[in-house]
């Protein structure tokens, strides 16, 4: 399965033309056309929910916020944030975030 077979489905009940326009909701990290093997969902990206996905083999790690939400200017490895972005490129494990938009979607 690739990554836009899960996240066509996701996006068929929160569609991303649903989120705040300060919001950076869809795939933040990877590309969609990888394939997913496993995937983890989470609050949000952290340290240790990168620990878990790969202690698991996951390789899509879906989460409610995302981890971007302003411009990254370097990826040295400063923050916590840069740090799990490099992570994840590294280890090949995709990001994405479905935060508004499925707030703004039924039941959300």
């Amino acid at each position: 399965m690739k990554i836009k077979d899960v996240t066509s489905v996701i996006e068929t009940f929160a569609p991303l033309r649903w989120q705040e326009s300060y919001d950076n909701a869809g795939l933040v990290v990877g590309r969609e056309d990888d394939e997913v093997h496993a995937a983890l969902l989470a609050v949000d990206v952290t340290e240790e929910v990168l620990d878990e996905a790969e202690r698991l083999g996951c390789d899509l790690v879906i989460t409610h916020h995302p981890i971007v939400f302003h411009p990254l200017k370097r990826f040295n490895s400063a923050d916590a944030v840069q740090r799990c972005v490099e992570r994840a490129i590294r280890r090949r494990i995709a990001l994405y975030a479905c935060h508004t938009n499925l707030d703004s979607a039924p039941g959300g």
